[in-house]
């Protein structure tokens, strides 16, 4: 029940306002990073054929995430490694708890923001919408 609440609340927003809906997600397939998940993996999309990168667009995720929970790990990125000038995109959390989001086009000096954890926590049990 929680797998599917949690596919609804994910995926909520993509049915108010897409067109045509094409799931990479299924419901029994909820990526679970924490210590507890019986197998702990990203799930990788090869090519995502429905959203145009030539305009604007907007994504969410919601993430929990515990207190034992440390280490730097991507939530949603397109790079093997968050190599600061690589082009891609890396949102993922910190080794400190906190967050961490950073774009870069290859060319130009790379965007980075890493709050301290003290300012935004990632890791306390609560749910947040990045």
């Amino acid at each position: 029940m929680k797998k599917q609440l949690l596919f609804i609340l994910l995926f909520l927003p993509a049915f108010l306002t897409a067109k045509e809906i094409r799931y990479f997600v299924q419901p029994g397939e909820i990526l679970d990073l924490s210590e507890n998940a019986f197998e702990r993996h990203g799930i990788k999309v090869s090519e995502i054929d429905s959203v145009s990168m030539s305009g604007s667009f907007t994504f969410s995720i919601k993430v929990r995430s515990h207190a034992r929970e440390l280490g730097e790990k991507a939530l949603i990125t397109n790079k093997k490694n968050n190599i600061p000038n690589e082009a891609g995109i890396w949102i993922g959390t910190q080794d400190n708890g906190s967050w961490i989001v950073h774009f870069c086009d290859g060319k130009n000096t790379p965007w980075e923001y890493r709050p301290t954890a003290l300012r935004q926590p990632i890791n306390d049990d609560k749910w947040h919408t990045c």
